[in-house]
């Protein structure tokens, strides 16, 4: 080997020697580094859970099976009997009734009035 090409080797093996050391400062000074200030407890990222399927919906096709139909029938016998229909016990007399206050301010109250249709009714008769 000619000198050139010894030099040219020699400049190349201290080039990657000086990669090496600079790699090795870098790690060394990111260990060294100061951690950041994490307060409180560090959760996992939520992730996207999909809701569940929709519960089939009742038929509303106007077909009703006998079981169904019977049940309604039931609820319905049990309505009619039931003491919840009964008009509550009332604290007022039973020959009680409201009187409104009368307005003193306002003499007469004003009455809403109809819009009329400016349209003019087309009489349509059909004569075979």
């Amino acid at each position: 080997m000619s000198e050139s090409q010894k030099e040219v080797k020699h400049e190349r093996m201290q080039l990657e020697k000086w990669k090496e050391e600079n790699e090795k400062k870098k790690r060394m000074k990111l260990l060294h580094q100061k951690k950041p200030f994490v307060a409180g407890i560090v959760h996992p990222p939520l992730k996207y859970v999909p809701p569940p399927p929709p519960s089939p919906m009742p038929s509303i096709s106007g077909r009703v099976s006998q079981s169904i139909g019977n049940n309604s029938q039931i609820t319905q016998k049990n309505f009619k009997g039931s003491k919840a229909t009964k008009p509550l016990h009332s604290f007022a007399a039973s020959n009680a009734s409201f009187k409104p206050p009368e307005l003193k301010t306002v003499t007469k109250l004003p009455t809403l009035a109809r819009v009329q249709n400016k349209r003019k009714k087309i009489n349509t008769t059909f004569a075979p």
